[in-house]
């Protein structure tokens, strides 16, 4: 285990400190907060980590020096009053606070082992444990610049934010793209490993495994969009900034960390492909429920008795982009990155 992760800890009353709420929904809060530690361990770190560092932090350049500063606390995501409500909130939690531990741990890393800065610097600490410390003078290119090589009907749900909007993908290109992909598998983790919070819950046991599948869902399809930007990003450097993209390679740490990013996120697709293909249905089966998937109308009903109940399932841009991700055209980056 590395010395990231042993330094997890829980202590409620720096909790009531930092979560300055009513004293009803405190209780509730703290109760998902452990319920992240217990299941899903790594995940809490990401936010016990965050708590951890200083409000604000420097990191000294060759020429200077560049600071910055924490810009929220974990309490402004945890808004819901129920327990229901907590666990869809921890979910934006992990993913915006890792954005936050991702910046602020670039710099404390920097000073922790003795390296100056440079006009880009990353920390990416991955759903797996992995942690990588990016420090690049590359010129990246901004993401708005794949845009005419995707087409319109393969413009997915986040294609507007990520690839033309105005956020990191944009100013530092790569390796903003980088951190959005790596932010989306921590909120399928945190959904993955809280099944047991859901199942937990007071009212229906069907109904909670249909809000725990719920969660999941836009965060598996996110899976595959990120992917296809990745690819597409690099593809375009390989075809005109091949220079950028040898220099890419040649980063060890960079080369790394973008095969480690895609591949811890696609062990998590692995999972939920193994809970809705057998985990899943033999389960509900054992229960006395009998399972269908109607794949053309997106569908997945679970049957008992005279009732049913119907669970909206449909995967529409996976369909789209799965034979876009495993054309060809792509061969030659995958090989260069080792990206599954």
């Amino acid at each position: 285990m590395n010395s990231f992760l042993k330094k997890i800890t829980f202590n409620f009353t720096s909790l009531i400190i930092i979560i300055s709420v009513c004293q009803a929904q405190n209780t509730n809060i703290l109760w998902v907060l452990e319920e992240l530690k217990v299941n899903a361990p790594i995940e809490y770190s990401v936010i016990s980590e965050y708590g951890n560092l200083p409000q604000s932090f420097s990191v000294k350049l060759a020429d200077g020096e560049m600071s910055s500063y924490k810009t929220f606390q974990v309490n402004k995501f945890l808004n819901s009053t129920d327990k229901t409500g907590l666990l869809s909130d921890i979910n934006t939690a992990v993913h915006e606070v890792n954005h936050g531990l991702t910046n602020a741990k670039a710099y404390t890393e920097c000073n922790r082992r003795g390296l100056n800065g440079k006009k880009y610097i990353y920390y990416y600490f991955t759903p797996s444990g992995n942690e990588f410390l990016i420090r690049s003078d590359l010129n990246f290119f901004p993401l708005r610049k794949i845009s005419p090589k995707i087409s319109t009907e393969l413009k997915t749900f986040r294609f507007d934010t990520y690839v033309e909007g105005n956020s990191s993908t944009q100013n530092d290109g790569l390796l903003g793209l980088l951190d959005e992909f790596n932010a989306y598998s921590h909120s399928m983790a945190t959904s993955y490993y809280l099944k047991k919070s859901y199942m937990s819950l007071s009212s229906s046991e069907l109904r909670n495994y249909i809000d725990w599948r719920s969660a999941m869902s836009s965060y598996v399809q996110s899976y595959y969009e990120f992917k296809y930007f990745l690819l597409q990003y690099l593809l375009f450097a390989k075809e005109n900034e091949f220079i950028l993209y040898d220099d890419i390679k040649n980063d060890m740490e960079l080369s790394k960390a973008i095969s480690v990013i895609n591949n811890d996120f696609l062990k998590l697709i692995d999972l939920f492909n193994l809970e809705d293909l057998k985990i899943g249905p033999a389960y509900w089966k054992s229960k006395g429920y009998t399972f269908e998937k109607n794949t053309s109308e997106g569908f997945d009903y679970y049957k008992i008795g005279g009732s049913r109940i119907g669970y909206g399932n449909a995967m529409v841009d996976i369909k789209k982009l799965l034979p876009e991700i495993n054309s060809s055209q792509f061969n030659e980056v995958k090989k260069d990155f080792l990206i599954n």
